[in-house]
């Protein structure tokens, strides 16, 4: 086959293309999908500006990674925008020439932007329910600390078949690992112990 101008122009568009496609994802967030890093208790971000012959500077950090991912959208002035994906709690850091304008917590890229998106009451209940305790204790009731963790009471069944209340805090991806340990809510296996009172 010979090659020619249409093969190399097409090629061209289909490279194009392509890489239209592979950025379009980080080309959501747009306008109604953007919530202030303020209003994000998940995203911790700060930036400088600096005069006209300096660098402007800007980091931010996931506070919620035990719970997911939070994208970030670093809204830059004349130049275009920062799209990071933060997985962890370290702090990405950039420097340019451009001025931030703002920085946003994408909604419709994160797994969430504030830890209530995923922890509630609601959902700590599902996740007791499905655990092993869930099969043994009895009436849990719950409710969410300051630290997006869920807090339980419960009646569990002791080893004699009597009952006690239990409470457990645990963090939210823990709870379908919670046990009912002789009366006792715990995280994981549970060692073999006589009934305690």
């Amino acid at each position: 086959m010979k090659w020619t101008l249409t093969h190399a122009v097409s090629a061209v568009l289909a490279l194009a293309l392509a890489a239209a496609l592979a950025g379009q994802a980080d080309a959501a967030c747009d306008a109604g999908q953007r919530l202030g890093h303020q209003h994000a208790n998940c995203l911790d971000a700060s930036w400088k500006n600096g005069p006209w012959y300096k660098s402007s500077s800007v980091a931010a950090r996931n506070d919620c990674s035990n719970l997911g991912k939070v994208a970030v959208k670093v809204d830059r002035e004349n130049g275009p925008d920062l799209t990071w994906h933060l997985t962890d709690n370290d702090i990405r850091r950039s420097s340019s020439r451009y001025k931030i304008k703002w920085v946003y917590c994408c909604e419709d890229l994160s797994d969430l932007c504030n830890g209530s998106d995923i922890v509630n009451v609601t959902s700590c209940l599902e996740r007791f329910k499905g655990s092993d305790a869930g099969a043994s204790c009895s009436g849990p009731a719950a409710s969410v600390d300051t630290d997006y963790r869920c807090k339980f009471t419960a009646s569990c069944e002791k080893q004699n078949g009597e009952s006690r209340n239990a409470s457990a805090t645990v963090s939210w991806r823990d709870v379908d690992d919670l046990h009912n340990c002789a009366g006792h809510l715990e995280v994981g296996e549970c060692d073999s112990q006589p009934d305690q009172k």
